[in-house]
């Protein structure tokens, strides 16, 4: 559901149901990651080759925001409604 392109990451912020699953797949020609920024934002996909995909399924609304250690780019995952996303992950 997001694209990772040499340059960013497409869409930059996506916003799923809680429950949801993103699977980020690496369009772009060199090693990206998928990387959480913050305490309650866990989630380290590694170094994923050009054609790989990374996945994590996302439970608790908020707003989980991550970056690529190989690039700096960044992005977020918004999960659930406004209401619930008052409480950032």
């Amino acid at each position: 559901m997001v694209a990772i392109q040499d340059g960013s990451f497409d869409p930059p912020t996506l916003e799923v149901p809680p429950g949801s699953t993103v699977v980020w797949t690496n369009e772009g020609t060199m090693n990206q990651t998928v990387t959480g920024i913050g305490l309650e934002t866990n989630f380290d996909s590694g170094l994923i080759a050009p054609g790989e995909t990374f996945d994590w399924m996302f439970t608790a609304p908020g707003t989980y925001n991550y970056t690529s250690l190989t690039t700096g780019m960044s992005g977020n995952i918004i999960v659930g409604t406004a209401e619930e996303t008052n409480q950032t992950a």
